[in-house]
């Protein structure tokens, strides 16, 4: 079990799911308080183990056993690409009924990040439960499953999931209904073979010896290497985290390996470098090369490719309108909107809410509007909220509720929304916007 698990209590308790009254009390629980000097490791999730008071036969009861992954294997996992692979996570919340559920659940998209030596998983079809550090990930074989690790980390962490179900105070207090919510999570894996190979006191087994352990947390840390070798995954890895530095002098390397790493067919290189080209503000602005790394044979080649070429033509429109250009035009954008918006991108949720709002590209459709705001703004999108929350207000789409309304309308102030908190300031009969933020502050910080 995960180490912050295991402190939450000095005694644990183990029980089969499929034997009812089945369980098995703990001994001790033996924690690792210390890692080896090795950077493979650095911000590991650390584990514990648990001594059972006696032992429990579990062929006897038609019970595989989870392989964990072995350095080996760790290795071989960690150089392929994962496209033709699944993990499936143990526990997980169902989109379709926004309930907990604990059977297995396949997802595609896995990654192993030689940067920070993690496993990473981008994906909408998931969202992990409240407490999701330390949930179990399995890998699917031939072979059944193993057990790869717990995750570590999860992205966005400040995801809105409690509303005003109903205000106690209105004399007729009215059910609020949100529509099941569609986000991206940003996931961290820490594998167990890793974590397990760079602590002290870890119980070594003869799959698990310590210059096994050495070779593999070695042959990860080799990032040169790769890079020599042209590795297309660890080219882009490169490229991002030089991104992120805000280094002027690394913007050639940049370039070059987001480059290579396309050319070697990553599409992940090819959005972030297409990406660039159509911003601008990092290399000369070019859209035709852009559009040509995002689009094969006449289609986008992936959700964010239809992100991406809906955000250019947005610059066409108004957004306080929403006004048709054309027909085609309107059309274009409509059909990229729609793939990125089903794919978790809020921006595209919140861009796809005007276009139902206005009738723009399709047929006017006010509580269609308020479902795509809605996903938006659970996922913290301050545009999404301040229209959220003015349909409340107004009763478009949705019954007349300004309670709810000025919450929404609050969050996207506090996210600094410059509509918003004009929108309050003259709510709240004030001529200063800070006076009447400030009513708010502690309650979004909260």
């Amino acid at each position: 079990m995960s180490e912050e698990r295991a402190k939450q209590g000095a005694q644990a308790t183990v029980c089969l799911a499929s034997k009812t009254g089945t369980c098995l009390n703990s001994k001790s629980i033996k924690t690792n308080q210390h890692y080896l000097g090795v950077a493979a490791v650095n911000n590991s999730y650390n584990l514990a183990y648990i001594d059972l008071q006696r032992s429990f036969d579990l062929k006897k009861h038609n019970i595989t056993a989870l392989k964990p992954i072995k350095p080996k294997d760790f290795q071989i996992l960690a150089e392929s690409s994962f496209k033709d692979k699944s993990i499936w996570l143990a526990n997980y919340r169902d989109v379709a009924s926004s309930s907990t559920r604990q059977r297995l659940k396949p997802v595609s998209g896995l990654e192993y990040n030689y940067i920070d030596k993690r496993f990473l998983l981008e994906t909408a079809e998931v969202q992990l439960t409240t407490g999701y550090e330390g949930t179990v990930i399995l890998l699917h074989s031939g072979n059944g499953f193993k057990f790869l690790g717990f995750v570590s980390n999860a992205l966005p962490d400040q995801v809105i999931k409690y509303y005003p179900e109903v205000n106690p105070c209105d004399e007729d207090p009215i059910l609020v209904r949100y529509p099941k919510s569609l986000s991206r999570s940003k996931i961290q894996i820490t594998s167990y073979s890793v974590a397990a190979c760079g602590m002290n006191g870890f119980q070594a087994s003869k799959s698990f010896s310590e210059l096994r352990c050495k070779r593999m947390l070695g042959a990860l840390s080799a990032q040169r290497m790769l890079l020599q070798e042209n590795n297309a995954i660890v080219l882009r890895q490169t490229a991002e985290k030089l991104l992120a530095s805000d280094a002027d002098e690394s913007l050639t390397d940049i370039y070059k390996y987001l480059h290579q790493a396309q050319e070697k067919g990553d599409i992940k290189a090819k959005e972030i470098l297409a990406e660039l080209l159509f911003k601008g503000d990092v290399f000369p602005k070019d859209r035709e090369t852009a559009q040509h790394l995002i689009v094969k044979d006449s289609k986008p080649i992936s959700a964010y490719a239809h992100l991406l070429l809906a955000r250019q033509l947005l610059f066409g429109y108004n957004d306080e309108d929403f006004r048709s250009l054309n027909s085609q035009l309107d059309a274009q954008l409509y059909e990229h909107l729609e793939v990125a918006a089903k794919a978790g991108y809020d921006d595209a949720q919140y861009y796809l809410g005007r276009l139902y709002q206005f009738g723009t590209g399709v047929k006017k459709n006010s509580k269609s509007a308020y479902n795509w705001y809605a996903m938006a703004a659970m996922q913290g999108n301050h545009k999404a909220q301040f229209q959220l929350g003015t349909m409340w207000v107004d009763g478009r789409g949705v019954r007349s509720y300004p309670h709810v309304g000025h919450y929404w309308i609050r969050q996207a102030a506090a996210r600094g929304y410059e509509r918003a908190q004009n929108y309050l300031a003259m709510y709240k009969g004030q001529n200063s916007i800070d006076t009447a933020l400030n009513d708010y502050e502690l309650e979004y910080n909260n």
